[in-house]
């Protein structure tokens, strides 16, 4: 029996694996060892080649049939549900794990603002100082939200490049423009 073969259902499929590769980007970002820090910072700087892997995948399975479209709809589709994984993963730590990162994030940020020493650096370090105090610093969810969005944009652009860039390498094409 045939499986369902749209963008939506290959975009869905790939995100299982794409959204635990984005949450892996996320917890090495948010611990305080400079290692998996650095891990982080490599795995972002890969998500281009990443996500043309899925898609050149998915090109290949087809007969190099795909559109350009369909390809850019994969990846944006992928985005989608990866992000949905990483904002589930993202929620669990920021409510349950380690519910204080964010003020911690926000004081240790007014902490270098005060040490750069500038008038500009020391406004901004007493602004955000007050907001912690006032309790209106970002929240778990509005920093999801945020970070969904983001992702999401992200994703769109970086899916649109490397939809193009696949169909490029296709075998067989005449990059000469003459048949």
């Amino acid at each position: 029996m045939n499986k369902p073969s749209t963008p939506y259902f290959r975009g869905a499929r790939a995100a299982l694996a794409f959204g635990p590769y984005l949450s892996v980007i996320f917890l090495s970002l948010v611990m305080q060892l400079p290692l998996l820090q650095d891990i982080g910072s490599i795995l972002i700087l890969t998500l281009p080649v990443t996500t043309a892997i899925f898609l050149r995948r998915s090109f290949r399975a087809s007969g190099y049939r795909y559109s350009f479209s369909e390809l850019w709809v994969e990846g944006i589709t992928m985005y989608l549900f990866a992000c949905a994984i990483c904002g589930l993963v993202t929620m669990v730590y920021l409510k349950l794990i380690d519910p204080g990162i964010l003020m911690r994030l926000s004081q240790d940020l007014i902490d270098q603002l005060r040490q750069a020493g500038t008038p500009e650096h020391l406004q901004m370090a007493r602004m955000l100082s007050n907001a912690a105090k006032e309790g209106v610093l970002i929240n778990a969810t509005s920093f999801v939200v945020s970070m969904f969005w983001l992702t999401m944009a992200i994703g769109s652009l970086t899916s649109m490049i490397m939809a193009a860039l696949v169909r490029i390498g296709r075998p067989g094409r005449d990059l000469s423009g003459v048949r």
